[in-house]
């Protein structure tokens, strides 16, 4: 907008521009559901994926433009683009993307106990299609080799009748073994599965 000041034309474009990203933005999440349901997982997960990629490239851009904008002096007398800051400001960005992925780091090194040698297990699984914690109760079974039943809360009047009975409040909702266990906790998981 700054950049149209004083042309009323090249504004009204703008606001027009925006507006109709507005009316877009509440369609998509009007339709939510019915895109969660053709996309699936996987599509939901690449799409996550490409909109990061798209945000990490305009904040990128939007700091080189700043630094750019600040001038020679900026760059001379702060010292803005010394390796050595950088190497500091991309080693705290690392530790930071760590903090946020501790659980997936320490899943991927932990060693699954031998559990699944008997099919003694009763595994049933409320869930849903699009629930990010749901996948993770679904890899982990799978990892185990536990045969699990799952009944989607949102397709299913029964068993959106059995989980409400169950006292559930979020997704998943777990009975191993008769016992419950409400959404994705893999120590519970793997002491209710011994």
């Amino acid at each position: 907008m700054a950049n149209t000041e004083g042309e009323l034309h090249l504004q009204a474009v703008v606001v027009g521009a925006m507006l109709v990203m507005m009316v877009v933005t509440l369609i998509a999440l009007l339709l939510a559901t019915q895109i969660n349901r053709i996309l699936g997982v996987t599509g939901m997960h690449v799409i996550s994926r490409v909109f990061g990629v798209l945000l990490t490239a305009l904040a990128v851009q939007f700091i080189f433009d700043g630094i750019a904008r600040a001038g020679c002096w900026a760059a001379e007398h702060l010292n803005l683009i010394e390796p050595r800051q950088m190497k500091k400001i991309i080693i705290i960005t690392l530790l930071f993307a760590a903090m946020l992925n501790v659980g997936k780091v320490v899943d991927y090194f932990t060693p699954l106990p031998d559990i699944a040698l008997s099919d003694n297990h009763e595994v049933v699984m409320y869930g849903t299609s699009w629930c990010s914690y749901c996948a993770k109760a679904r890899k982990l079974f799978d990892r185990l080799g536990v045969a699990y039943i799952e009944y989607d809360i949102e397709k299913s009047e029964q068993a959106r009748g059995e989980y409400d009975a169950l006292g559930g409040r979020g997704t998943p909702l777990l009975v191993i073994n008769k016992t419950l266990i409400s959404g994705y906790d893999r120590k519970a998981i793997l002491a209710a599965l011994k």
